[in-house]
């Protein structure tokens, strides 16, 4: 589990999944060629039909459970949007308020809020990027 924390953490997004990629790729044509050494050509043209009915069973599991994966993602992300909305309107919600104070501290007030919007745009949005 750590090496693979550590390649997730380390190695670029496209550069891993190029990898991941290509080693799926050989390993496929490597079995394939495999299988085809061991087992004649006139035996496996039987089970051609029944392949076909896997696959399709295959394939449509596989549709089934990539659209819930983009569900998922996409109402998380939905939701992420829902919370920094909040928080932005909180943080307009408090600068507004705190007229109600007087002068230096309202002031400071609203120079720590400015503060706190801007090392959160500036910095933690600069950290998920």
């Amino acid at each position: 589990m750590l090496l693979a924390q550590q390649l997730i953490l380390n190695v670029p997004a496209i550069l891993l999944c190029t990898i991941i990629v290509t080693i799926s790729i050989i390993l496929s044509v490597v079995g394939i060629l495999i299988m085809r050494h061991f087992i004649p050509h006139h035996r496996l043209k039987i089970h051609n039909d029944i392949t076909a009915a896997i696959f399709a069973v295959m394939g449509v599991t596989y549709a089934v459970l990539l659209a819930f994966i983009v569900v998922v993602t996409w109402e998380n992300f939905n939701r992420a949007n829902l919370n920094v909305e909040k928080e932005a309107n909180f943080l307009v919600d408090l600068y507004r308020d705190a007229k109600s104070f007087q002068e230096p501290f309202k002031q400071q007030i609203r120079t720590l809020i400015s503060e706190y919007g801007e090392t959160v745009v500036n910095e933690e949005w600069r950290m998920i990027k």
